[in-house]
């Protein structure tokens, strides 16, 4: 955060000294790579007319968990920093730093992001150009940490070894067969994996809310697992390989998975994301309520998937005209033959 805040001073600075043109929207960006889940700034200046006003786009008020704030196109905003404005001469410059972080892969590409420039009565809407902003992988190349082979290490005699390894497995044999004699008939009955919606409950209630910041990331690295198992295991989706988008996408796409849980889904993967790439810290009331949500998700799918066999109905038979039920253990009263 305090780069960020260093650069966005730097930016400033920067466009005191820059030539200016009238009606002119430029974006900058503090980084040339970044990761997945990293923050970094997006500022964007605009050159108009001295007595014309700059309306930026501001970061709204809302739940970042559903969806993104603000979106510059594969930029995810957080928040934003307006620069005090600069005259010169005729030329006013107004510009402003966003705090950003992108989940794109390979390459993200930021902008376009419109301005509003108010003169008088006149409104005009300026557009920046796009920046393309590669993405570097965490993972290690396959060429790092290796090494030359080394020599082949001298042996002694294996003989010695052979004769030892050929008693133990005589002797392990010996054992196995004897276990299998006094044993068999009496094996114990293999333990199945429970059903899925069983599993997810039984993962989801045994998940303890997290007390320090230490366990705030495993916490939600296995909120999202037990979601994503329950939905590979009950829609026989790839769940687990997908990313957030492309799992929602398919989920949106799927006529069985109703609206709510999608929206459930889409929720906690999103939060656990932004724990996991992006340094986000939630408070206690949001672990609850993460919590809460995945059950909302799991429960609507099961519903909808696997809908509760409807109870019953109790057949009666009915005895006469008078349709009463025959019960076999209090037979009724016997006819009684005619007297003589």
């Amino acid at each position: 955060m305090e780069g960020i805040g260093r650069w966005a001073l730097g930016v400033g600075l920067l466009l005191a000294t820059l030539p200016v043109e009238a009606q002119e929207a430029r974006l900058h960006v503090s980084t040339d790579s970044i990761v997945v889940g990293e923050r970094f700034a997006l500022s964007v200046a605009v050159e108009s007319p001295s007595g014309s006003a700059v309306a930026f786009p501001e970061v709204p008020l809302g739940d970042a968990e559903i969806a993104p704030l603000l979106q510059f196109g594969d930029a995810e905003v957080f928040t934003a920093r307006r620069l005090p404005p600069r005259l010169d001469g005729a030329v006013r410059v107004d510009s402003v730093v966003y705090e950003a972080a992108t989940f794109a892969l390979d390459e993200a590409t930021l902008g376009p992001i419109a301005v509003m420039l108010i003169a008088g009565a006149d409104t005009t809407i300026l557009q920046t150009a796009t920046a393309a902003l590669p993405v570097r992988s965490v993972l290690p190349s396959a060429e790092a940490g290796l090494l030359p082979p080394a020599p082949p290490e001298p042996f002694p005699s294996p003989w010695l070894a052979w004769a030892l390894l050929a008693v133990g497995a005589l002797a392990l044999f010996a054992l196995l067969a004897w276990a299998w004699r006094r044993f068999r008939g009496e094996s114990a009955p293999l333990i199945p994996r429970p059903a899925p919606y069983p599993e997810a409950l039984q993962r989801l209630d045994a998940l303890p809310l997290p007390t320090e910041d230490e366990a705030i990331k495993a916490y939600y690295i296995e909120l999202a697992d037990l979601v994503r198992t329950y939905l590979a295991r009950t829609l026989h989706l790839p769940a687990l390989e997908l990313t957030t988008r492309e799992l929602t996408a398919a989920l949106d796409a799927d006529a069985r998975v109703p609206t709510e849980a999608v929206k459930s889904t889409r929720g906690t993967l999103r939060l656990a994301d932004l724990v996991k790439f992006a340094d986000l810290r939630p408070d206690a009331d949001t672990h609850a309520a993460a919590r809460e949500k995945a059950r909302t998700a799991i429960e609507a799918v099961e519903r909808t998937v696997h809908p509760p066999e409807p109870e019953d109905e109790g057949q009666t038979t009915g005895n006469g005209a008078s349709g009463t039920t025959a019960d076999p253990k209090h037979p009724g009263p016997r006819a009684q033959s005619p007297q003589p």
